[in-house]
């Protein structure tokens, strides 16, 4: 119960410095792919909305996070986009999937997909085993690719609106997306068993490598956008109901 306790206590004030956007869950760089299946989703009726219905604060955390980006951030995401291989990279970013496979089968199995559970609890045990913790992805190579399911997928599911919400270091997410994550990092089995240091050094490559994935739509929307807050929110949006709704 102890370490239960801690453990919330722990992500809730990671979380209100460094609430992670979903992107279980990442953001592509080609963010204009998305484009035009949101406008069709736009048409339809039933339109789900994420608002922005705490602005200001959001935009005192988006300077949180432009000043500590400056400072800190951007050094160590361009020594690790430029300066480690890309293979080192590629069996870095399968190992942070591996600690994930946990969540997902909870989450399939709370949705009721029995199938899907049964796939992420077999990609865990062969990359647990054959591929080395992790490093390497050999439950693809044998016909069971990976499916990411989050928490907040399923709260979707009975949500009407959501609540925009820009996190300092990792960016956009929202209300329900800080609730889904808040419940899959509490029911991940490997958070009880792995020591500490492991598990939290695994959730901040995960950050490096999601800031990494998408550096370069930073860069332009600082460089050119007259209102970056407002490239990133409308962005974000587009990402998050086509990920959800269109897909």
């Amino acid at each position: 119960m102890q370490i239960l306790i801690r453990k919330i206590v722990l992500l809730s004030v990671v979380l209100l410095i460094q609430i992670v956007c979903y992107a279980e869950n990442k953001i592509v760089d080609d963010y204009s792919a998305y484009d035009d299946e949101y406008m069709e989703y736009l048409e339809t009726d039933n339109k789900f909305k994420i608002k922005d219905s705490i602005e200001s604060f959001n935009r005192n955390l988006y300077k949180v996070n432009r000043s500590f980006d400056a400072i800190i951030g951007i050094p160590i995401i361009k020594t690790y986009k430029y300066a480690i291989p890309s293979a080192i990279k590629l069996m870095l970013k399968s190992s942070i999937n591996n600690f994930q496979e946990p969540s997902n089968a909870i989450n399939f199995l709370i949705d009721g997909n029995l199938e899907m559970a049964f796939n992420s609890f077999w990609r865990l045990f062969i990359n647990t085993t054959a591929g080395v913790f992790g490093i390497f992805d050999v439950a693809t190579e044998l016909g069971l690719p990976a499916k990411n399911k989050t928490f907040d997928e399923i709260l979707y599911k009975f949500a009407k609106d959501d609540i925009y919400l820009y996190a300092p270091i990792l960016g956009p997410s929202t209300i329900i997306g800080f609730i889904g994550l808040l419940f899959d990092f509490i029911v991940n089995p490997l958070s009880y068993f792995i020591p500490g240091y492991v598990y939290r050094s695994a959730f901040l490559l995960y950050i490096i490598q999601m800031k990494s994935d998408i550096f370069s739509f930073y860069e332009n929307t600082e460089k050119h956008s007259i209102d970056p807050y407002i490239s990133w929110r409308s962005y974000y949006t587009q990402y998050r109901i086509n990920k959800v709704f269109v897909n």
